[in-house]
């Protein structure tokens, strides 16, 4: 069975902890898994990029962050010209530079307008960029078609085209220096036009919830990809990360293979001189039950009797085939 689709499509938003990069890694492992995928889950689902990946007929989605979600149903639901429409229309409305249309003019005004050149889009648009992004924290339903489309709008125009949100749940990431440009428009239209997503299922919720469950014990197949807690990234400060959350995870790992349901958990052992102590213990215990593999040795291009005393950051993808 090919775990994932031939065609890779790219997620039509940024978020932190994109997954575009282990689709590759794991594709290389060759994990061979001897099932009938009917149904899967991405558990953690973030921007969806592994989900929207898998090679089922049905794909269930469950993240806390209920904007990405909402984001993400909204834009399966909606016409694309609707949509297409729309963001120019909120591009104009708040006089944002818009690339994916008129890029050699765009250049042209740039070099005019900005003396320092590493500032990219940023002086253009950093009037307008903020004046939408108050206008977004103002709006009470969050899950209206408007506010998921400005939403849209603002990681185009954001700081690293991320997507972040501080406790009290307003967006907060500063101007930066990318626009609408061609690329995002392409991974957009690739979305909208994807023939799969009417089989796409978004749901929020705690991974371990009574929902979450329910899900779990009916898909054939898991992909786990929570945040790293030995990782620096910058993680949304409405779901923060911590070892409470991380040994109900393990909890949830127990569960799966008590319930014989194949899964697919990423993540890092050590990061320089720490170490997960609950997944490493966890892996130790349970390790004629799963296969772990460490996704860089597939990519190190030496011969690999230095990758045990180079490796500084133990990235795996641990494997349970039920």
């Amino acid at each position: 069975m090919e775990l994932f689709k031939q065609k890779i499509l790219k997620s039509p938003i940024h978020y932190t902890g994109n997954k575009l990069h282990l689709i590759k890694k794991i594709n290389n492992l060759n994990l061979g898994f001897d099932i009938k995928l009917d149904s899967a889950l991405d558990l953690f689902s973030g921007s969806g990029t592994i989900g929207i990946n898998l090679n089922a007929k049905e794909v269930f989605f469950i993240d806390s962050n209920k904007k990405i979600i909402n984001l993400l149903k909204f834009l399966c639901e909606a016409k694309k010209d609707y949509v297409l429409k729309n963001v120019t229309l909120i591009i104009t409305q708040y006089k944002l530079t818009n690339s994916s249309l008129s890029k050699p003019i765009i250049k042209v005004k740039l070099k005019s307008k900005s003396k320092n050149h590493n500032n990219g889009f940023k002086d253009l648009n950093s009037e307008g960029y903020y004046k939408l992004r108050n206008d977004y924290n103002k709006i009470e339903n969050k899950n209206s078609n408007l506010s998921n489309l400005m939403l849209l709008v603002l990681s185009y125009y954001s700081f690293n085209n991320d997507i972040r949100f501080n406790s009290k749940g307003d967006f907060n990431l500063p101007v930066g220096k990318t626009d609408f440009n061609q690329p995002n428009l392409k991974r957009l239209i690739e979305f909208l036009d994807e023939p799969n997503k009417d089989n796409f299922n978004f749901i929020c919720s705690q991974f371990d919830s009574k929902e979450s469950i329910e899900v779990i014990g009916k898909v054939d197949l898991i992909y786990i990809d929570p945040p790293y807690i030995l990782t620096n990234a910058v993680y949304n400060e409405e779901t923060k990360w911590d070892i409470e959350k991380e040994e109900r995870l393990i909890k949830i790992l127990d569960i799966l293979i008590e319930l014989k349901k194949p899964f697919i958990f990423s993540n890092i052992l050590n990061n320089k001189n720490a170490v997960n102590i609950q997944l490493e213990s966890w892996t130790n215990k349970n390790s004629k039950k799963i296969k772990v593999y460490d996704i860089e040795y597939n990519y190190r291009k030496s011969s690999y009797n230095k990758i045990n005393r180079d490796l500084q950051e133990r990235e795996v993808i641990i494997v349970y085939y039920g």
